[in-house]
């Protein structure tokens, strides 16, 4: 997980993790963000970078038909165009609080769920400092285990982990698997 300075320092960031998860081999990399102006702009700028990456297009469930899944070129598309599919790494970028508009808690909890659920590896996730979602707390507190699950590429100082409550078999939080 990294928390950038900014969208470009992001963009940054994403291009290098890119580029380090297709050295390491992965045949299927997923890059999905919450909206498809996002998919646009972030595979725009990853061409720009030099990758061969195919960006969804279209509207609606059709989308996913613009995509050829015969090929080991990253996907960029939405989280939701994601449900169903599976990749060896699954990098999620933009998560912040003005990506998720109405319901930020409900919203961002299932779609981070679906997200991450959708890696068979590895998983990557970055946000604005200052403006993560509240839900990437849960993932910062699985970096404080001995040994870490997670990684994080920065410290948020004066925060402290609080205790999961309730079942975590039959919680209806979708991300009471963290």
């Amino acid at each position: 997980m990294y928390a950038a300075d900014g969208w470009e320092d992001e963009l940054e960031r994403l291009a290098e993790v890119l580029r380090t998860r297709q050295l390491a081999g992965d045949r299927s990399i997923g890059i999905l963000v919450t909206q498809r102006y996002w998919a646009r702009r972030t595979g725009e700028y990853l061409k720009k970078c030099g990758f061969d990456v195919e960006i969804q297009a279209g509207k609606g469930r059709a989308e996913q038909t613009h995509l050829d899944f015969s090929t080991s070129l990253p996907k960029v598309l939405t989280i939701h165009s994601a449900k169903g599919l599976t990749f060896d790494s699954v990098l999620m970028p933009k998560l912040t609080t003005r990506m998720f508009p109405g319901n930020l808690g409900t919203l961002a909890a299932r779609l981070l769920y679906v997200g991450i659920t959708r890696a068979i590896r590895w998983v990557y996730l970055s946000t604005e400092r200052g403006n993560a979602i509240p839900e990437l707390d849960r993932v910062r507190r699985l970096a404080e285990l001995k040994p870490p699950v997670v990684t994080l590429g920065y410290r948020i100082a004066g925060t402290s982990a609080k205790p999961i409550t309730g079942n975590r078999l039959y919680d209806d939080d979708p991300l009471s698997i963290l």
